[in-house]
């Protein structure tokens, strides 16, 4: 029979580490061999007996693999090899540590003692080949020294490391090759055990479990398989270990085990025990038909006991005091956010549940009887913990060794470790399990205020946890907006103005999830909304005064207006626009509104100072529109009869006189007015019965002064005019019989069927009167810093571009490259919107397009800000 080690021998690693070796010991004594830790043993051509007799292995093997999982293979400080820290085969005595023993030398593991304690207390543990051929196995704790046999019969005993047989690198795992002797253990055996697959920390309460989920399952009863089920997509990260019962049948654990993801390793091993069953339940009564307490989660003291005799619904935020709380008929929290630390749930009746609406964030007590047992459930119950829009904290163990939990992740669930009788896994989000979960803290709570239809970006950052490989996710945020995971960055262009409640999940490198608050403000785009044109003003007169209006923006506006003629200026906070000009001339006004966040636009208006007010020879009444003079002679002999303002020049006077005190035959009439035009070719109709001649600018284009009836069709000339102000006449006389005067002219905005009609715009939003219309064969423009044409400025002007095309049935891809904005619609419908200042990118925006067959218009806007222009559409 093997010398066993007594409980009181054993030397002290992590915490729940004792779970392993009761399950290698316990399945050495019931003579079976756990394939988790023996990578192999060479018995194939071995009796029974001669098996029986080298059942040293399970016990070496016990032992293994508990030190290679507590050596962690570097230094907690330095994350580097070490001389104290890891694992070592070196053969000076310094390498041992000062645990040499007498004998051949195997192999040394060394770590750090995590039990309950924050002092770094180092542990050396050597295997060692004496000279009776017994593998002896020596502990060194604090200048004690405990020898252990853990094999009889041993001829020899190799070690090997890899990546690097001599364990001179940091090592994955460790091979123990032990070979017996004589007729009592013929046996040659290998086995192998990983390493953490962590570095350890500084020791502390808070991290001194490496096993974090246990499926106990129910042996007793032969309750079937599985004892863990994974349905979910989420990652099941566990930090450290991960074991499930076997004795249930051939399927313990069923689901996507790719889901599930140890640090340490997965185990599914036959007859574990309850490594929390020595814990001693509160010493508490719970009184039939007891009153709760008024206030739930008060607590006279950090070890006083709070008995719950009624089941306890929790619907607003709860925050509990540090105390032993014990509810009689269970927990039930479904809404609000619960909160509390140093904090231990005894659940002797009813059960816990956690709804999807609810916030959770508790700590299990850090020392004491309970010491990381955050909540224990003694009864068969079903524990739902529901992850919802904000992840979840239970800082502590889940103990429910005869219940079913149930955890959905909504979004993200932290457990600081699970030891249960069966759990199901399921949802979407992620479930982490283990022991630190860092608290982290994310800003800033308000997010910079956006405004409509302007790019966006804000960079949102977070402490604590481990940074390397955190990432964000973000639900709440306004249309246009996303966040980048990988760099907490919120861009985009919004579409939609309010006030946004953002919730913000951040995800360290261990997969710990912490959620916070925010608030995203979107205000309607700063616009000048008004007026659309500014009145003409004259020299010495007092100007008719013009208000300036904005909306969006935050409230209130600053205003101010450059290129304003000397004599007028704009209120600094009510945008009115008055005076007494001084000049006369033509100018360029911006407006510019500036709200108090700092936002600012502009518009840019055309204003026109006269030094007077023209009129025709002969009269003295301003024209509003058309200035007519009214003879009663037919050839324009002053004085005039009548002088008036005419909207326009469409007359059919029959045989009648044209107004009252006027003949019916033998009349005149001179029309003048000032128009602005924009560059282009006019064509005029002039219609007369009898003559008619037309001036612009005192150049006559068109000459019909003779006696004749009204033409059909209507003669035409066409004059090419310069953007600007240009002065239109037109004489007119009437010889006798029916009288009759019309004139009209067509604007050259219209497409000539075979190109795209392009209106340019001296503005940078496409408003006020066009600057330019003009046929183009295609969109393709590349000014750099020069302006479209001479009239136009360099910068802050917009161009729209408008065509109808037939096309085929099929998906098209548009792409539409611009410096600075540019829109795509079809059909009426946007369909590619980068409308903000740019740089001419890379590679152009494009969309996928189904077209049916037919044809379809296509319109293209476009503006520039300042620097380079260019605007580039096309598509296959």
């Amino acid at each position: 029979m093997n010398t066993r080690p007594s409980k009181s021998l054993r030397d002290r690693g992590f915490t729940l580490i004792e779970l392993l070796i009761a399950i290698v010991l316990g399945g050495v004594i019931a003579g079976v061999t756990v394939a988790a830790l023996l990578t192999s043993m060479n018995i194939a051509s071995s009796t029974t007996d001669e098996v029986s007799d080298s059942s040293d292995a399970g016990l070496i093997a016990t032992f293994l693999y508990r030190d290679a999982q507590s050596a962690g293979a570097v230094d907690p400080n330095t994350a580097q090899l070490s001389g104290i820290v890891g694992i070592s085969m070196q053969s000076s005595a310094a390498g041992w540590a000062g645990c040499q023993q007498t004998g051949t030398m195997v192999v040394r593991f060394s770590w750090l003692d995590r039990a309950g304690s924050a002092a770094q207390n180092p542990v050396v543990v050597t295997y060692a080949l004496d000279s009776s051929a017994q593998l002896v196995r020596r502990t060194c704790t604090n200048g004690t020294t405990v020898d252990v046999p853990l094999g009889r019969h041993v001829g020899a005993a190799v070690a090997t490391c890899k990546p690097t047989s001599d364990c001179s690198t940091r090592s994955s795992s460790v091979t123990l090759t032990v070979r017996g002797v004589g007729v009592r253990a013929p046996v040659t055996f290998s086995m192998t055990a990983a390493l953490r697959g962590t570095t350890q920390t500084g020791p502390s309460p808070a991290n001194s479990s490496s096993v974090a989920l246990v499926a106990l399952g129910d042996p007793a009863a032969g309750a079937p398989c599985p004892n863990l089920t994974l349905s979910g997509t989420g990652a099941v990260t566990v930090i450290g270990d991960a074991v499930v019962d076997a004795t249930c049948g051939v399927a313990p654990i069923v689901g996507d085990s790719t889901t599930l993801r140890p640090t340490g390793t997965s185990s599914s091993l036959v007859g574990i025990t309850d490594p929390l069953a020595p814990l001693v339940a509160p010493t508490v009564t719970c009184p039939a038909g007891g009153v709760n307490p008024a206030v739930i989660g008060v607590s006279a003291a950090p070890d006083a006991v709070v008995v719950y005799p009624q089941q306890v619904t929790l619907t607003a935020s709860t925050a509990f005091m540090p105390g032993r709380y014990v509810f009689c008929a269970g927990l039930a929290i479904n809404a609000g956010t619960t909160t509390g630390t140093n904090v231990f749930f005894y659940i002797p009746g009813g059960t816990l549940s956690i709804a999807v609406g609810a916030n959770v964030d508790v700590s299990a007590p850090n020392s004491g009887a309970y010491s990381n047992v955050l909540v224990w459930i003694p009864t068969t119950q079903t524990v739902t913990l529901a992850g919802g829009p904000r992840a979840s904290s239970l800082r502590g163990i889940v103990y429910t060794p005869r219940s079913v939990v149930q955890i959905s992740g909504g979004l993200a669930v932290n457990l600081g470790g699970l030891v249960t009788r069966r759990a199901t896994i399921s949802g979407a989000g992620g479930v982490r399990l283990g022991l630190p979960i860092p608290i982290q803290s994310t800003s800033p709570a308000t997010l910079p205020t956006g405004e409509v239809a302007v790019a966006y970006s804000a960079t949102v950052t977070t402490t604590g946890g481990t940074s390397s490989g955190r990432t964000w996710v973000a639900s709440g945020l306004p249309a246009g907006l996303s966040m980048n995971s990988s760099t907490g960055v919120i861009s985009g262009t919004s579409t939609t103005a309010g006030s946004f409640a953002v919730i913000i999940t951040t995800f360290d490198g261990t997969r710990s999830a912490t959620s916070s608050d925010h608030t995203i403000s979107i205000v309607p785009k700063l616009t000048i909304s008004g007026p659309l044109t500014l009145p003409v003003g004259k020299v010495g007169a007092a100007y008719t005064a013009t208000t300036a209006t904005a909306t969006g923006g935050s409230p209130p506006y600053a205003w101010t207006a450059a290129g304003l003629p000397a004599g007028l200026s704009v209120g600094a906070t009510t945008g009115t626009i008055s005076g007494t000009p001084s000049v006369a001339g033509m100018f360029t006004v911006v407006v510019t509104v500036t709200d108090s966040a700092g936002r600012s636009t502009q518009q840019a208006y055309s204003l026109q100072i006269d030094t007077a007010v023209v009129v025709p020879p002969g009269c003295d009444v301003p024209a509003a529109g058309w200035q007519g003079e009214y003879f009663s002679n037919k050839t324009l002999t002053a004085p005039a009869t009548l002088c008036r303002d005419d909207a326009n020049i469409a007359f059919n006077w029959g045989s009648g006189a044209p107004a009252a005190g006027m003949p019916a035959d033998n009349f005149s009439v001179r029309w003048t007015r000032k128009v602005t035009f924009i560059r282009g070719t006019y064509v005029f109709s002039v219609g007369s019965d009898d003559g008619a001649r037309l001036y612009v600018d005192g150049v006559m284009v068109f000459d019909r002064w003779s006696d004749q009836s009204y033409p059909s069709p209507v003669p035409t000339v066409s004059v090419p005019l310069t953007a600007g102000d240009h002065v239109i006449v037109l004489e007119f006389y009437e010889r006798g019989g029916a009288a009759r005067a019309t004139l009209s002219w067509t604007s050259p905005c219209t497409t000539n069927g075979t190109g795209w009609l392009g209106t340019y715009y001296s503005t940078v939003d496409l408003t006020g009167t066009p600057t330019l219309c003009r046929n183009d064969e295609t969109v393709d423009f590349d000014w750099g810093q020069d302006a479209p044409v001479a009239e136009m400025p360099v910068d802050d002007f917009s161009v729209r571009w408008t065509r109808t095309l037939s096309f085929s049935k099929g998906n098209y891809t548009f792409s539409l490259g611009s410096d600075d904005g540019g829109r795509l619609y079809i059909d009426g419908v946007l369909v590619l919107d980068q409308w903000f200042d740019q740089p001419y990118p890379s590679q152009p925006p494009s969309v996928k397009i189904k077209m049916s067959s037919g044809s379809h218009t296509i319109m293209v806007e476009y503006y520039e800000r300042s620097g380079d222009a260019r605007a580039v559409l096309t598509w296959s």
